[in-house]
C-alpha cells in the first residue's frame, strides 16, 4: 500500500480501520504476543519503509511506544557511531 493510498480518519490506531492497526492485531492474535509489542514492531516496519504515519498516529493519541522502541527512536534522532550495536531493534525478534 502506498502512503498516499490511505488517509487517517477516526481513531488513528484503530485495530479495524487502519492497515497498521490490522497488522498489529493480526500479529498479536497469530503469535500470541501482547498487542503493544506487535504495535511497536509494526511501527518499525513502517518507519523502515519511510512511512511515519503509525508512529505519528500513536503520538497523536498521547501515547508512547515501549522502552525499546523509544531508545531506538532516540538513537535515530541523535545517531552516533556504533548506535546500531548499542540499541539494536529487530522488529521480527520482538514479535517472534
Amino acid at each position: 500500500m502506498k502512503k498516499d493510498d490511505y488517509v487517517v480518519q477516526g481513531n488513528p490506531w484503530s485495530l479495524r480501520d487502519t492497515p497498521w492497526g490490522q497488522e498489529a492485531e493480526h500479529a498479536s492474535r497469530e503469535l500470541g504476543r501482547h498487542i503493544n509489542t506487535c504495535r511497536d514492531a509494526v511501527i518499525v516496519h513502517y518507519l523502515s519503509a519511510g512511512d511515519t504515519r503509525p508512529l505519528a498516529a500513536l503520538l497523536t493519541l498521547g501515547e508512547a511506544p515501549g522502552p525499546k522502541l523509544l531508545k531506538y527512536l532516540a538513537s535515530m534522532l541523535q545517531p552516533a557511531d556504533g548506535t546500531e550495536e548499542e540499541v539494536p531493534f529487530d522488529p521480527a525478534a520482538s514479535v517472534v
